[in-house]
Formats: structure tokens, C-alpha cells, sequence
């Protein structure tokens, strides 16, 4: 116990930051095991007699648990803008997570072929107790619960199935449903939160095996079977068809940016442009919070040429009123890569370095490392595509430094000297270098020799295509 606890605590974190949890979860079963005289009378009862000494609790579960709460308690921040990539505050999620919690309930209990899946990112956020209505329920439902679990506990022998269930339950849900800053709803969260769940209705099917009759349990038992093999069966029907899955999953989420976002997207992979605009549009009218719903917008038209000053300024205008989403972002770099092609018009590339600058001034984009690195990227990007190299490199070279990765800073050298601007390049060369003699060797994606001959090889030929560039120069004059 004391192994499997520490090495499996450490690994489990290690896999999945919520893994700190068990020795919590040990605690809630040690905590609800049954009567000594329940264990004597009920062979079928799954936990032994056993108390293990206090100071061994103290050290491998009250301590660790009472860390974790702690840090938890670290992590609160009532400011109004705690998360600025997320759109709600903490106290919205603190509110918002017992209705969630209530729903994964209901989901567990009352069997459904599939669920809402992926795209939650449209959940109705409580804004307040009574706003919706179902917030100040649904907290109070979730301590009666709490408070019943510890109640029962030893007036019933059947009460610890019952409050080992809950508490577990509750307990699993401690990091990722309370104040740290993550998506409001995932499914997933209860695959181990749900492990004992179902515990109280087995021992209920026992006990009216034992005591009442085997013919009802037994039947009870053979129904609830058949019926969840159906729906498996149902729903394996379902997710083997990984299209057919996702736009279920879209259509059953009205309120999900990221789902009319599919959805649309699907229009134009099927040739069907003019349903795809129209789509976006009526979404973006719904929930013209969303930026990756314009962003997805702007990048169908950019990728078919239609797109207008008007369009970009629409979108620019938008822009400050809209919530952070890293898809927006992923939406502003395919449109880079676009303008990046040789048919791309110049105007369109000027227009992306207007947008790009509006996103470098909002809160929202400058307090995210993956935008701060990006944004001097894709604009040194644009500005190779404009023939304004100098300009070019001051923007990559700021890259490279907040990238702090020689495999990136190699690309970027690349993007340069391929451009034929072999001065510039050898500049980004040697700021690549800089960060490569920083680079810890762990953090290398190739051995050390591989980047060192790859540096070397780059020097050299830079160096051939900048004396080839100056003859040809003086050639010209």
C-alpha cells in the first residue's frame, strides 16, 4: 500500500495532472468502509476488517490530501478577469460546475446511445445564482448530497455504500470541476469518478437476492444488461463512423462555436461553398461572441479569393469584442499560409498584417505564450511575402527568441534563405545559434550532431548564395 500509493501518485500525476487525487481517493474509501459487524454478517461485502496504523494514515493519506487542498485553495482567484483565454470567471465556473455535475449524473444513471461529445464549448455559463434559474438548485442539490453521503455513513449499514459512492464521486471531480481554469465540461471526467457509483444497486440487487427473491434480481439484473449491450452496440454502431459521429455530435450543440464550425466546414469540403457562408453567417449572428467562427469566415474567402478590404475590416471590427479561442488563432495562421502562395494579392497580405496587429493589442491574445510566440512569426512571414526582408527579420528574430527552440529557429532560417535573401538569413542563422547553445539537450527533437552539421551545412550555403547574390549584382551595374 505504501508503495503502489507513493510511485502510483507521482506516476498518475506524471500521466495526468489529476492523478494527485489518490491518495484522496484512498482516504474516501478507508473512510466509508463498512461496520466491523456488517463485514462479519455479509461475506459478499468488498472490504476486509482491516485499520491501519494512524501515523501510516497521516503520512500516506492526510497529509497528501490535506496538500491538495491547500494548493486548490491557492489557485483561488475571485477577479473579474482571472482567465482571460476562457470565457468565464471563476466564480461563473464555480456556479456553472453543479449543474454540470448534476448533468453527468443524470447522463450515468438514465443510459443514452451518445452524448453531446466533443463540442461543449457552448455551455450556458451561470452568471449569477438565479441566472439560469437551475444555478442555486443544482448548489444546493450538490451539498444536500455531500451532507446526506456524510450522514448515512454509520446510520445504515448499506449507508457507506452509499457515501463511498458519492464521496468518490465528488472527491474525482475535485481539480477538474471546482477552481482551476480548464473547459467547463468533458464526459470523460467521470470515467474514474463513476468506479463506485453503481455500487449501492449492486448491493441492493444482493441484498433483495438474499433476503427477498433470487427470480427478481436475477431478472432485474439480465434486464439492465440486455438493455446497455443494446445501446453499446448502438453506439459502437455510431462512432465507427468518425463523420457521421462528429456531425451528431455538431448538430446536438446549437450553442458550440467549434460545432457550427464543423458543420460549415463540411459544406465546403463538399463543394457546397455557398451553404458553407451561409451557415457561418447564421452562426456567427446566434453567437457573435465567437472569433473562430469569423476567423473561418475570413479564411474560406481568403483561400477562394473573394475576400474584400471590407471583409477584413469586418472582421478587424469584431475582433476586441470577441472571446479568445486558440482555434482563432489556428484560423489566422492557415490564412498566412495561404497569402504565402505566389497568386496571393498583395493587398490581402497587407490586410492580414492589420489583423494581426489588432490581435497584438487585445488582453486576451497578449496573455497567451502560443500567440506571442506566433504573431512575430506569421508577420515576418508576410513581410518576406512583401519583398521587405530587413523589416522580415527583425520580426523572426523576436520569434526565435520566445520560440527558444533551435528546430523552429532553423525553420524560420529556411523561410528566409529560400526567399533568396541569404544576408538575412545568415542573421536568423546566428540568433538560431544562440538559442541552440541555450537549448537544454532534453529538449532537443535530433541529436546534437544532427544540428550541428545541419548548422554548418546552412552557413556554408547561405554564404555561397550571398557571394553569388553580390556578383550578380555587380554584374547588373
Amino acid at each position: 500500500m505504501s508503495c503502489s500509493l507513493a510511485c502510483g501518485t507521482i506516476l498518475a500525476a506524471f500521466s495526468k495532472e489529476n492523478g494527485v487525487l489518490l491518495p484522496l481517493l484512498a482516504l474516501v474509501i478507508e473512510w466509508c468502509k463498512p461496520p466491523s459487524n456488517h463485514i462479519t454478517q455479509h461475506r459478499h461485502a468488498p472490504f476486509f476488517d482491516i485499520q491501519p496504523d494512524w501515523r501510516w494514515r497521516a503520512v500516506f493519506l492526510w497529509l497528501p490530501s490535506l496538500a491538495i487542498l491547500l494548493q486548490l485553495a491557492l489557485e483561488i482567484n475571485l477577479s473579474p478577469n482571472a482567465w482571460p483565454t476562457r470565457p468565464f470567471n471563476q466564480v461563473e465556473r464555480l456556479l456553472t460546475e453543479p449543474r454540470i455535475l448534476w448533468e453527468y449524473l443524470y447522463h450515468l444513471y438514465i443510459p443514452r446511445i451518445e452524448g453531446a461529445g466533443l463540442f461543449q464549448d457552448g455551455y450556458t455559463i451561470s452568471t449569477n445564482l438565479l441566472e439560469p434559474i437551475t444555478t442555486l438548485p443544482s448548489l444546493l442539490g450538490i451539498l444536500a448530497l455531500i451532507f446526506l453521503a456524510i450522514f448515512i455513513r454509520k446510520k445504515h449499514p448499506y449507508g457507506t455504500y452509499i457515501a463511498l459512492a458519492l464521496l468518490f464521486f465528488f472527491a474525482s471531480h475535485l481539480i477538474e470541476s471546482t477552481v482551476v481554469g480548464l473547459e467547463l465540461y468533458f464526459e470523460h471526467r467521470n470515467y474514474a469518478a463513476a468506479a463506485f457509483l453503481f455500487l449501492p444497486l449492486v448491493m441492493l440487487l444482493i441484498w433483495i437476492a438474499e433476503r427477498k427473491s433470487r427470480f427478481i434480481a436475477i431478472t432485474a439484473l439480465g434486464t439492465t444488461l440486455g438493455m446497455l449491450s443494446f445501446l453499446t452496440w448502438q453506439r459502437t454502431t455510431l462512432w465507427s463512423d468518425t463523420e457521421a459521429l462528429q456531425n451528431y455530435w455538431a448538430v446536438a450543440s446549437p450553442n458550440s462555436p467549434r460545432a457550427q464550425n464543423h458543420l460549415a466546414v463540411q459544406w465546403f469540403q463538399n463543394g457546397q461553398p455557398e451553404k458553407g457562408f451561409a451557415h457561418l453567417e447564421a452562426a456567427a449572428q446566434r453567437m457573435p461572441q465567437s472569433s473562430l467562427l469569423s476567423m473561418q469566415w475570413l479564411l474560406q474567402k481568403v483561400l477562394r479569393q473573394q475576400a474584400t478590404s471590407e471583409d477584413f475590416e469586418h472582421v478587424r471590427r469584431n475582433l476586441p469584442n470577441q472571446r479568445f479561442d486558440a482555434q482563432a488563432v489556428l484560423g489566422m495562421r492557415l490564412i498566412v499560409e495561404t497569402l504565402l502562395e505566389p497568386d496571393a494579392r498583395p493587398q490581402d497580405r497587407q490586410q492580414a498584417l492589420a489583423i494581426l496587429d489588432v490581435m497584438q493589442s487585445l488582453p486576451q491574445y497578449r496573455a497567451v505564450p502560443l500567440f506571442n510566440r506566433l504573431e512575430p512569426y506569421l508577420r515576418g512571414l508576410l513581410l518576406i511575402a512583401k519583398g521587405e526582408p530587413d523589416a522580415a527579420a527583425i520580426q523572426l528574430s523576436q520569434a526565435i527568441k520566445r520560440y527558444r527552440d533551435v528546430e523552429a529557429a532553423l525553420s524560420m532560417v529556411a523561410h528566409m534563405g529560400n526567399a533568396g535573401y541569404p544576408h538575412q538569413a545568415l542573421q536568423l542563422l546566428d540568433a538560431a545559434r544562440k538559442v541552440y547553445a541555450q537549448q537544454p539537450e532534453r529538449t532537443l527533437k535530433r541529436s546534437k550532431a544532427t544540428y550541428d552539421m545541419e548548422i554548418n551545412r546552412l552557413h556554408h550555403l547561405l554564404l555561397e548564395d550571398a557571394s553569388t547574390l553580390e556578383i550578380l549584382k555587380k554584374h547588373d551595374h
